[in-house]
């Protein structure tokens, strides 16, 4: 059974519609849009696993700032979240270097998003909460 599947990287439109598939006499889904959803399954993990830890903290920790709970969170949480995500990594870049052509886009696109998703969980999401919270303070 084989399914034809199109990417175009210059029109976002194409990539939505829906490609016949023959042999099996329905439509497939484009490869653009399951990298999409793999993605988007993969990144939101280690930020919740963060987020977490800074609750658990949080009632620990009354007294110290939320800068300090974020900071020890992260710094708890910082070795399991790239021993994760390497391995994550590793599997995806093997898959990248080693499979066909078939599999090399869709490797891609998981390897960067594995790579985006760990730094935006650790470098990204507590700062914006921080933000928020400092701005919420202030309009106090």
């Amino acid at each position: 059974m084989t399914c034809e599947v199109t990417f175009s990287p210059n029109d976002f439109k194409t990539d939505l519609k829906p490609v016949w598939c023959p042999g099996c006499g329905d439509f497939a889904v484009l490869n653009s849009v399951y990298r999409a959803l793999s993605d988007l399954g993969c990144a939101p993990h280690d930020t919740v696993i963060v987020s977490d830890r800074i609750r658990e903290n949080m009632r620990k920790m009354r007294r110290e700032t939320l800068a300090t709970v974020m900071n020890l969170s992260i710094n708890e949480t910082l070795s399991r979240t790239l021993i994760t995500s390497g391995t994550a990594v590793l599997v995806t870049a093997a898959l990248f270097l080693l499979g066909g052509p078939v599999i090399h886009s869709f490797a891609f696109t998981l390897l960067v998003g594995f790579i985006v998703g760990t730094y935006s969980s650790i470098y990204v999401a507590s700062p914006i909460v921080l933000y928020l919270e400092k701005r919420q303070v202030k309009r106090r």
